[in-house]
């Protein structure tokens, strides 16, 4: 009896398989489509993520050839390279070197990566205007011009009494712009905000006085 059972499932069991259709009797196979950009433009966010700000404008030059020149807007991996791209010349005080585009070695050539940077972020600004990251980005930016030292301090300021800044860079500068401005208590308020938001904490050293 046992073996017309075992029998009798095994007939069930070939029978199930005959009748249920193969899964590419459903349709076509969607191969989906990768834009080859993508990786490069992922690892130099990683990179700029954990500090490796060389790395990050490598990663990003790569993958768009073209960066320095790029608009906003033109399509959404293009914006996101333009901003890893000038953070990473930011984060780097401008010293970024790589091919014939980007030198960094003179106080000059870095002036210059600066300036493209707060050009970049402006434009990232004016094409998300309602966005606190982006206006957070250019703070910390300007942060780094002395004669755009004002206009930074508004920024950040503002994001930080609202609490939208986002970033412990971003703090970082705020703290800096406090401290030479002779604001003790806020500088101190700055710094434990950026302390807070990141485990690398020499990005939170600002000087005392």
């Amino acid at each position: 009896m046992k073996k017309i059972v075992v029998a009798l499932a095994a007939a069930v069991a070939v029978a199930g398989a005959v009748f249920v259709p193969r899964a590419e009797a459903c349709g076509p196979i969607v191969r989906r489509e990768t834009d080859p950009r993508a990786m490069g433009l992922a690892k130099a966010e990683r990179a700029l993520e954990q500090g490796q700000f060389a790395a990050a404008a490598l990663n990003v030059t790569q993958a768009f050839p073209a960066i320095r020149s790029a608009q906003p807007g033109t399509d959404p991996l293009t914006s996101r390279a333009l901003r890893v791209m000038a953070l990473a010349v930011v984060r780097a005080d401008g010293a970024i070197t790589l091919g014939t585009d980007w030198r960094g070695a003179t106080g000059a050539q870095r002036a210059q990566n600066l300036e493209w940077s707060a050009n970049a972020l402006r434009a990232i600004v004016t094409a998300r205007p309602a966005d606190p990251s982006a206006q957070g980005d250019l703070g910390e930016e300007l942060a780094k011009i002395p004669k755009s030292h004002a206009e930074a301090l508004g920024i950040l300021n503002g994001l930080a009494q609202k609490d939208l800044l986002g970033s412990a860079h971003a703090y970082a500068a705020l703290a800096r712009l406090r401290a030479a401005a002779g604001d003790k208590p806020g500088r101190d308020a700055a710094v434990a905000k950026c302390q807070a938001m990141t485990q690398t904490q020499s990005i939170c050293a600002v000087p005392n006085s």
